[in-house]
């Protein structure tokens, strides 16, 4: 966890087992004048349930502290953004900084998290608190709906919730494709033998993991070249790599060069072939068809 600044992955839990991926969450410290404030971003991917609300929550050790709600309606898209943004030091008036909680709970149909502490939580064992003195959740959530009503207006240092297009939505994840680059090549399972300088760090990730990138790179998930190199080696690779004398982000397949497979490469989007090690004859040998990631 970088100090003001980190990502974690979302997963969903079913029947208290974490179940799969579905998002992410990002936190990010920002100054506004004297104040310090936490941007909590998160993105779900393809949410199950529509017309819901989701209940947020900050979790330290076994406790969940209720922090505001948003609502995921059908009109919106297969990906949604919500972000919050709350006072860095004393975000839920408990006297503790954002970066002192374990991660984030979110409560609706399922139950989802997004551990910046912890990989994992034992969901059983969480007690989700909506208010101290334990009031009716429909109590609460009147009382949370003036209170919130009341901030947005008058006090900037609460946290305000704000709805965002799926055009908003893909300028911010462009803005933070480097971010979310780095860290899933910190987290995934790096790829040995490769003795080619022009590859700098590469790991394994899946096609589903496509949906953590920037909008502009979701058609690879479902690139017929990219799903025949996966079928085939039971990964895509991503990493960072040298070309025309620039350090770049890519995906690559994997794959054996020869000119059919340059010119199916080619048809779609992976426009460069470069081998695991340099030197020697091209056709025959195993490498990675390349294309850059969309920022």
């Amino acid at each position: 966890m970088q100090q003001g600044r980190w990502i974690s992955y979302i997963y969903k839990y079913k029947d208290n087992v974490r179940f799969k991926n579905v998002g992410f969450v990002k936190v990010q410290k920002l100054a506004d004048n004297d104040f310090e404030k936490a941007r909590i971003q998160i993105g779900l991917k393809n949410p199950m349930s529509y017309d819901v609300d989701y209940d947020v929550f900050l979790v330290k050790e076994n406790q969940a502290f209720y922090v505001d709600r948003f609502r995921v309606c059908k009109n919106e898209n297969d990906t949604i953004v919500k972000r919050l943004e709350l006072p860095w030091n004393d975000c839920i008036n408990k006297g503790q900084a954002i970066s002192e909680y374990d991660g984030l709970l979110l409560k609706a149909e399922s139950f989802y998290a997004g551990m910046w502490k912890e990989d994992v939580i034992d969901i059983a064992q969480i007690n989700v608190i909506y208010q101290e003195n334990e009031i009716s959740e429909n109590e609460t959530s009147e009382k949370n709906k003036d209170e919130k009503s009341k901030a947005e207006q008058t006090d900037k240092d609460k946290k305000t919730v704000e709805e965002k297009t799926i055009e908003e939505a893909s300028a911010t994840l462009t803005s933070e494709a480097t971010d979310i680059c780095e860290y899933m090549i910190e987290k995934y399972p790096p790829l040995e033998n490769i003795y080619n300088d022009v590859y700098i760090k590469c790991v394994r990730i899946e096609p589903n993991d496509i949906g953590l990138l920037p909008i502009e790179n979701w058609s690879f998930a479902v690139n017929s070249f990219l799903s025949h190199g996966y079928y085939r080696y039971k990964y895509v690779m991503l990493g960072k790599a040298v070309i025309d004398d620039d350090e770049k982000y890519v995906l690559g397949v994997p794959g054996i060069y020869s000119n059919k497979e340059k010119y199916l490469a080619n048809m779609f989007g992976f426009k460069l072939f470069v081998p695991i090690d340099s030197g020697g004859l091209m056709t025959g040998k195993f490498g990675y068809w390349l294309s850059e990631i969309s920022r």
